[in-house]
């Protein structure tokens, strides 16, 4: 129109249009949900206890927000030595009864060359996914090519190991630790696992149970809230040394 207003057939079509794009964005919306917040999982090591039975440590497992145990041997827990001591039915028995389900063994004593028989173990109590942890030995301090010599003789060695885990569905993980021959920054990027246990070894975190218990859930709720803080936790990867 000459007079510069909008005819009604210019507002139509406008109307329109703006409806139909309020359509697509909804679509657009409903179709891409916002991300689920990242939340880390959890598993409960039994040193954290001290020497408290297995029958004692279960049922705090659920009440950390864990549904797997991770069992270690002394010097750090004796839980480890129950699965011996009470048999693998009964250690089986336990696990179900309380929802639990076996999720690691600390494995340091046996070394990463001697761990068959483990997983053999854990896959007639869990199935398949249970991680076996160990560690590297070898020359602590090493650097550059002397490193990295070594590493590939050590996954040379270990290929036995490696063999034994992918037939029985387990998972062998390589701990860090000072003067081990994976403590470097360098050697844990070309193969490695961080975490860490309690000190001084085999003596409980805290007083009592339910005092521990309570303290691994304010952890727990400090990495849920804080996730973007965490550099790394528990990681594990493969990767080939150049």
């Amino acid at each position: 129109m000459s007079d510069g207003k909008q005819s009604r057939r210019t507002v139509l079509k406008g109307a329109a249009a703006s409806w139909g794009l309020n359509i697509l964005s909804r679509r657009a919306v409903a179709a891409d949900p916002p991300p689920t917040p990242w939340k880390p999982h959890s598993i409960l090591a039994s040193a954290l206890y001290g020497s408290a039975s297995l029958a004692e440590v279960l049922p705090e497992v659920s009440k950390t927000g864990a549904n797997m145990i991770d069992l270690w041997p002394p010097p750090h827990g004796s839980q480890r030595l129950e699965i011996d001591s009470l048999g693998e039915t009964r250690v089986k028995q336990l696990l179900n009864a309380h929802g639990v389900r076996l999720g690691s063994i600390a494995c340091y004593g046996l070394g990463p060359f001697n761990v068959a028989n483990e997983f053999q173990m854990v896959r007639r109590i869990a199935g398949s996914g249970v991680t076996l942890v160990t560690g590297a030995p070898g020359k602590g301090g090493a650097i550059g090519n002397e490193l990295k010599a070594q590493i590939r003789d050590f996954l040379r060695k270990l290929a036995p190991s490696v063999a034994v885990a992918e037939a029985t569905g387990g998972i062998l993980s390589i701990e860090n630790h000072t003067n081990s021959m994976i403590a470097s920054p360098d050697s844990i990027r070309w193969l490695g696992e961080i975490f860490m246990h309690p000190v001084p070894r085999g003596v409980p975190i805290l007083e009592s149970l339910p005092a521990i218990t309570a303290e691994i859930n304010r952890a727990r709720a400090y990495l849920e809230r804080k996730p973007r803080r965490i550099i790394c936790a528990n990681v594990r990867y493969r990767e080939s040394v150049p």
